[in-house]
């Protein structure tokens, strides 16, 4: 829909490439954290040290009340308990140094 509406700017790397490269795959690989706990964490950590200290993480989810409930209801469990931990410890090392 977006390349057919000519909106693809918004999920490009740089604005020359072209729209053929712009691909569900180069999109969740550019734009999606996935990955285990201490994964998640590092590429949090690798885009804090691009950006800056940030006060939030948006989430994205689907209908809680669908299939998927129990799927996203544990990954948001562990973003909590596993993944967010370790980000603050990491972050606060890294401020200390």
């Amino acid at each position: 829909m977006l390349k057919r509406a000519g909106r693809l700017v918004g999920l490009k790397s740089h604005p020359e490439q072209p729209d053929s490269d712009v691909t569900v795959e180069s999109v969740i690989e550019a734009r999606v954290i996935y990955g285990s706990p201490q994964t998640v964490a590092e590429k949090l950590l690798a885009f804090r040290s691009q950006v800056g200290p940030f006060g939030h993480v948006l989430v994205t989810g689907m209908d809680w009340g669908r299939p998927n409930r129990e799927w996203e209801s544990e990954s948001m469990r562990r973003l909590a308990e596993e993944v967010m931990p370790l980000v603050r410890r990491q972050a606060t090392a890294r401020a200390a140094e």
